[in-house]
């Protein structure tokens, strides 16, 4: 996008330079950055459909491999420091609101489960936090769909026992030791996309 702004800056300047009238060289200018806009936004579109692919494909069980650049790159994203940090600060907001040491966030938190899971929330976070460690990828995967689809037991508690399976899962596999799911009918288990606020996308974390 830089590059089509500086492409519409030289342009108007050459229109002007032309002798046309100001608003010639305004609406060339907007037409370029028209197109620049037009195709960043194509660029974002195909980005996250890959991100999705390679986050399916990661659930499932794949490894990153130097062939594979789409899996290596989201892993990439997936395990760096800035990633882990956000995603721990979000779990740390969620204790802090659950013992009362802040105001309710504008996301309601299913606290009754939360409290009886309180010590794997904070486990998650530690585990998260200490940057000393390396994760696998799949671990933060599971963290981070916790923390942002819909339905997650950290905001409803429609599914009794869900959220101590679910933490208890996703800190097993951020050291990889946990099983690698299958869906009944054989596919990759989708991607959620969130449909409502939550503590992490309220963070900027996604």
């Amino acid at each position: 996008m830089r590059l089509h702004v500086a492409l519409a800056v030289l342009l108007g300047w050459i229109v002007l330079a032309a002798g046309l009238p100001w608003w010639a060289a305004l609406g060339a200018s907007g037409a370029v950055l028209g197109w620049g806009a037009v195709r960043a936004c194509r660029a974002w579109r195909e980005r996250r459909r890959l991100r999705s692919t390679a986050d399916r494909l990661l659930l499932w069980g794949a490894q990153p491999q130097a062939s594979a650049e789409l899996i290596a790159r989201r892993v990439d994203e997936l395990v760096a420091p800035r990633r882990r940090k956000t995603l721990a600060r979000s779990l740390r907001s969620i204790v802090r609101e659950v013992e009362g040491r802040v105001l309710p966030g504008p996301v309601p938190l299913n606290r009754r489960d939360i409290r009886a899971q309180l010590e794997l929330v904070q486990a998650l976070e530690t585990r998260l936090a200490d940057l000393s460690l390396p994760v696998a990828p799949r671990g933060v995967l599971l963290v981070e769909r916790l923390l942002t689809e819909p339905g997650s037991p950290l905001y409803s508690g429609a599914h009794g026992q869900e959220l101590g399976a679910r933490l208890a899962e996703a800190h097993a596999a951020l050291d990889d030791r946990s099983p690698q799911p299958r869906h009944r009918s054989g596919r990759l288990d989708p991607a959620p996309r969130s449909a409502r606020p939550n503590h992490l996308n309220l963070l900027g974390g996604r």
